[in-house]
């Protein structure tokens, strides 16, 4: 079974965006798969763009919330339980459907939660415990545990994991539950920065500090025998509408394709095979994708909960009653450029 997890140590890359437009996509594509979105940012939008999108999808959010029948629900489960309490299993999945009729019958989601943020000083609690001695390695497993309860059913599930932008502690837990990691990026160079740095943050570095090294995720993922996602695909998320913004795209893009290459020619077992890659442009050529027109069409079929391709269904498109103009080119470029890393996955 694979599972994506889409995280940058940056905000604003469009991360939930991204994971709602891929998940719901890649659903209406394999209908022959289950398709499950875990939802591990505080800010909990990608939860609302698949529950409708907008002021609805944050209604549908603020009962699942009060309901506990999110992540943080399950989290303080785990807690619970590892304090002693004894308390009834539930599987913490809603299938999308039911709240958002425009997306595909195999989609399911566990909710994001705002309160995420207020439980992560607890997670961090247990998970640095002295007892028992693998406390770490238990409560880092805990999303991955959760994946494993909701899919025993079937080997056709499909995975998509959203991010918080910090290397918090659900992040941490996130990256662990993944198999496979989806980076996205914009064409400026604190995005370009961020990217080269996660390979630090994660598997740790080539210079590592004498004395704070050995506190750090990626040590401790080590001592803990954790196998760590593999760099699936690195996704520019596109602002084309003025050519000189397309330029500054191009230019960070392979300022970002050079940086990653020279991370791949000493570390190419962090990333999935493809291919034979002798060069930066074999590494472009697989590793590189872009989202053309993404930063409106895309985000439009996410407020509205929609399929991107379905904008071409009706002519005005609303986010929070204001119509916007898409051309029918922007519609079809941004949803062939989705197709097309559904294609990868």
């Amino acid at each position: 079974m694979k599972s994506y997890v889409v995280w940058n140590n940056k905000g604003g890359v469009g991360k939930s965006t991204i994971i709602f437009n891929l998940a719901s996509r890649y659903a209406d594509l394999n209908s022959n798969k289950k398709v499950l979105v875990i939802d591990l940012c505080p800010q909990a939008n990608s939860t609302m763009m698949f529950l409708g999108g907008g002021r609805v999808g944050e209604n549908h959010l603020l009962k699942l919330q009060t309901s506990s029948n999110t992540v943080v629900g399950y989290i303080d489960e785990k807690i619970r339980r590892t304090s002693g309490d004894i308390i009834s299993q539930n599987t913490y999945k809603v299938q999308v459907s039911n709240y958002n009729k425009n997306l595909p019958d195999n989609l399911w989601l566990v909710s994001g939660d705002g309160n995420l943020e207020l439980i992560a000083p607890a997670i961090n609690y247990y998970a640095n415990a002295q007892i028992p001695s693998n406390a770490w390695r238990n409560v880092h497993y805990w999303i991955k545990n959760l994946i494993s309860e909701i899919t025993e059913d079937s080997d056709d599930w499909v995975v998509f994991i959203d991010t918080n932008p910090s290397f918090a502690i659900h992040t941490e837990l996130a990256i662990v539950a993944a198999t496979h990691l989806i980076v996205p990026f914009k064409a400026d160079d604190s995005s370009r920065v961020a990217t080269k740095a996660l390979f630090d943050l994660l598997y740790g570095s080539s210079e590592p500090h004498p004395v704070y090294s050995k506190y750090t995720f990626a040590q401790k993922a080590k001592e803990n025998e954790i196998i760590l996602p593999l760099c699936h695909l690195f996704i520019g998320n596109q602002f084309v509408r003025y050519e000189a913004a397309a330029k500054a795209f191009h230019a960070i893009s392979d300022a970002v394709v050079s940086d990653l290459y020279n991370v791949y020619k000493t570390s190419s077992y962090r990333f999935t095979s493809k291919g034979e890659i002798n060069s930066e442009a074999d590494f472009n050529k697989q590793f590189i994708k872009e989202l053309k027109d993404f930063n409106s069409a895309g985000v439009v079929a996410a407020n509205n909960g929609k399929l991107l391709h379905k904008l071409h269904d009706t002519r005005e498109h609303l986010v929070h009653d204001r119509s916007l103009g898409l051309s029918p080119k922007t519609i079809t470029n941004s949803s062939e450029s989705v197709e097309e890393i559904v294609s990868l996955l």
